[in-house]
């Protein structure tokens, strides 16, 4: 699990397990098992353009395309290439809250996530 916010900066790994929380990050700590207040959960969804799908598209569709319908079937294949190379990747993110008023924003993936709501 990766460390994105909170009370003990942007970056750093945090381990969960028998002996509580350990919070490797520009401050450590440790938290015992009892000391967590609360957890939430939330999904984000965020879009992405691939630039190498989108040429390798272009290359392969561009080509059949003005061969078919001449500069007309390159613009058809441009526009398909744009379209076609968005992806979505959906991240994970848990906030963590303390009894010391400390809190804590980490990217999991749904598993973990869910194993977080459920160490609370």
């Amino acid at each position: 699990m990766r460390i994105i916010g909170g009370s003990f900066g942007t970056r750093g790994k945090v381990k969960i397990g028998s002996h509580g929380v350990h919070i490797k990050a520009s401050r450590e700590a440790v938290y015992p098992p009892g000391t967590l207040v609360s957890v939430s959960t939330r999904r984000e969804k965020e879009r992405h353009f691939a630039f190498l799908t989108f040429l390798l598209g272009l290359l392969f569709l561009g080509t059949i395309g003005f061969l078919i319908l001449g500069p007309l079937g390159l613009l058809i294949a441009l526009v398909l290439c744009i379209v076609g190379s968005f992806y979505g990747k959906t991240s994970y993110l848990v906030d963590m809250q303390f009894k010391d008023g400390q809190h804590l924003t980490l990217e999991t993936t749904q598993r973990q996530a869910d194993q977080l709501v459920q160490l609370k």
